[in-house]
């Protein structure tokens, strides 16, 4: 009697619903699949932080996000490791132009973010001051307030926001230069903070040894999508 291998299992949670960014993912799925390598689940969350509570109960045996949400989950639970990025943007702050103004004659702005904590927070005022120093304009920390109003950002500024932080520059940014908003994308890398808005693959540190095979085996897969597909840009 012949018996087939089933080959090793991972279940991957996204940060977000599946899109164009996962595209390496889902080409790493494809293949590992044909070649009878790995067996790749992809799981789109209800909310953008519930991949680290499903890795923390061991639901999932990874997760996607931002590596901004690493340095917010250290610490915690779980022991978080990093195995990379494979996708990178620029991504920032889009902000108003009136909000620019008004920062250069010393008033105040409130930016609208998905989340607000001392992590993420000073993230962004650092962003911002980073920037318009290079503007030779100095601004102070405490002319930023930053509050938690969702992840619609352009929703956010056409409701009167100054402006959206956590924003991307290949989403809200170009829905907002679509829509004639007067904002401009204050990047990270020009606040100093270069590959941050990128999607990394984050496992459990403390996984047992088949998982650890299994995750080095998704990350040669992935070594090998992101060339193949900047080698053919075309839509298919």
């Amino acid at each position: 009697m012949q018996h087939t291998i089933t080959p090793p299992r991972l279940a991957i949670a996204l940060e977000w619903y599946l899109n164009p960014d996962h595209l390496p993912l889902i080409h790493a799925q494809e293949q590992a699949r044909a070649d009878g390598a790995l067996t790749i689940e992809l799981i789109a969350p209800d909310d953008h932080y519930d991949g680290f509570e499903a890795l923390a109960k061991g639901e999932v045996h990874a997760v996607v996000n931002e590596p901004l949400h690493l340095l917010e989950k250290h610490g915690e639970s779980i022991a978080l490791q990093s195995l990379g990025t494979f996708f990178h943007t620029d991504g920032g702050v889009l902000i108003t132009h009136d909000a620019q103004a008004r920062l250069k004659s010393g008033g105040s702005i409130r930016v609208a973010s998905p989340v607000s904590n001392p992590v993420t927070d000073n993230l962004c005022r650092n962003i911002l001051t980073g920037w318009m120093h290079k503007q030779n304009v100095d601004i102070r920390p405490e002319q930023i307030t930053v509050y938690e109003a969702g992840f619609d950002h352009v929703e956010n500024l056409r409701n009167g926001a100054d402006a959206a932080w956590l924003a991307f520059a290949n989403i809200e940014g170009v829905h907002a230069h679509h829509l004639g908003l007067p904002v401009d994308m204050c990047r990270t890398s020009d606040g100093d903070v270069p590959g941050f808005s990128a999607l990394e693959l984050i496992a459990n540190r403390e996984a047992d040894t088949a998982v650890r095979q299994a995750l080095k085996t998704l990350v040669a897969y992935l070594n090998a999508a992101v060339p193949a597909l900047q080698a053919d840009p075309k839509p298919h």
